[in-house]
């Protein structure tokens, strides 16, 4: 009996186990929930988010989502202690976006590209944490 290839295909897909039919997770998305989530206001009244994944982070602004490599590098001007995110820290540098968290703080700020606070200072205030793993 002869099969046409519309029916072996057919055959495959109804053979092979549905799982092996779903999509993939995407790479470039989190794949563990945030280790802490920042909220605030821009300059424009406009809402901005930022999630700490480990080693990715989410960033809502403006409607849009924007996910990629995060880096965390300690220590910011006089505060050794502080925690600076790097967005993108693999990309080139006008492409990073850098935030900073100061030792006993719980909000983190926006830096230029000069490792400076923003002008005007964008603050995001921690709404959520989890106790890393």
């Amino acid at each position: 009996m002869f099969l046409r290839p519309a029916a072996i295909a057919f055959a495959v897909l109804v053979a092979t186990p549905l799982a092996a039919h779903a999509a993939p997770a995407h790479p470039s998305g989190p794949a563990q929930p945030a280790y802490a989530v920042f909220a605030g206001l821009g300059p424009d009244g406009q809402p901005i988010r930022f999630e700490d994944h480990g080693t990715r982070y989410r960033l809502r602004l403006h409607g849009h989502v924007r996910e990629g490599d995060l880096n965390t590098e300690r220590g910011w001007k006089s505060d050794p202690d502080a925690t600076l995110y790097v967005l993108d820290w693999q990309g080139p540098a006008a492409r990073q976006t850098r935030l900073v968290r100061r030792t006993g703080k719980r909000d983190v700020l926006f830096l230029d590209s000069h490792d400076k606070v923003a002008r005007p200072v964008i603050r995001l205030a921690r709404i959520a944490t989890r106790a890393p793993r």
